[in-house]
Parts: structure tokens; sequence; C-alpha cells
């Protein structure tokens, strides 16, 4: 940016005292702006990823697909192995009815939307799993939770 330009947007008169100090520190901010690099993210190898299953984002969102993250020691990355340590189960609720260990359960494991009472706890957006729960609304013993 050249002195003219500067000058104009700060508003600063180019005799101002001040003017050349503002000037040098806005080129110093310009270059540390300029010389950041993003680091990519790199895919891990899907033996190396996490056990655990996901609500999924984007194209996948609903149905079920692998966490993305890398193992961490277990089968699972750290975030994951917090809540498998709770339990393994999928749509385990606490007594106030939030959620508790591995909501969405395992990757190795066939998705579940009901938990051990028959309580919908999860709507899987697969064409078998709407099924299931289109299906099992229809009869009079029907409950769904919190986050359905």
């Amino acid at each position: 940016m050249d002195k003219d330009k500067f000058a104009e947007a700060t508003g600063w008169n180019t005799t101002d005292k001040g003017y050349n100090l503002a000037m040098e520190q806005f080129k110093i901010q310009i270059n540390l702006v300029e010389t950041v690099v993003k680091k990519e993210r790199t895919q891990c190898h899907s033996e190396d990823r996490c056990m655990a299953r996901t609500w999924g984002t984007g194209i996948n969102k609903g149905h079920g697909p692998q966490c993305s993250h890398k193992r961490c020691g277990g089968d699972y990355c750290k975030a994951h192995a917090k809540k498998a340590y709770e339990s393994e189960e999928p749509c385990l609720t606490n007594p106030d009815g939030t959620k508790r260990g591995l909501w969405c359960g395992r990757i190795d494991k066939p998705l579940v939307g009901l938990d051990a009472a028959g309580v919908w706890q999860i709507r899987w957006l697969t064409d078998d799993m709407l099924e299931k729960y289109n299906d099992s609304r229809r009869h009079p013993g029907f409950k769904k939770g919190r986050y359905v």
C-alpha cells in the first residue's frame, strides 16, 4: 500500500508525527498476514480411524459414518475414548435425559435407534431405519426420546 492510500484509509496526514511509525507498523501487520500458512489436515487411513459412529455432516448427515479422527491408543480418538469409558452401548441416557456414553455406538455394530426400554432415541436418516421408525410410530406404545 502506498503512502497516499494509507493516509486516506487511516485519516492520517503524511506530515503528522506518528505517520511514519504507523506506516511501519501497518507494513509489519500486512507481512504477518501474508506469511500465515494454513496447515492442511491429513486424512488418516481407514484402519487407523476411531471406531465410533457419528451423526455425520453434509451428504452423510444422519447416516452414521465413522469418526474421521485418528485412534489414540485403543479403538477411539481422545473425545470418543472418554465417552466409551462411560459406555459403548448406543442410545443411553442419564436420568435427566441427557446423552451418555457412545451415543451413536460403534461403526462395526449395526445402527440402533431404540434404547433398552424401547424408546426411540435416534432417528437415523437411512432408508431402512426410517422405515423401522415409521412402522413403530403406528403402534400405540410408541415413545420417542428427547433428541428425536
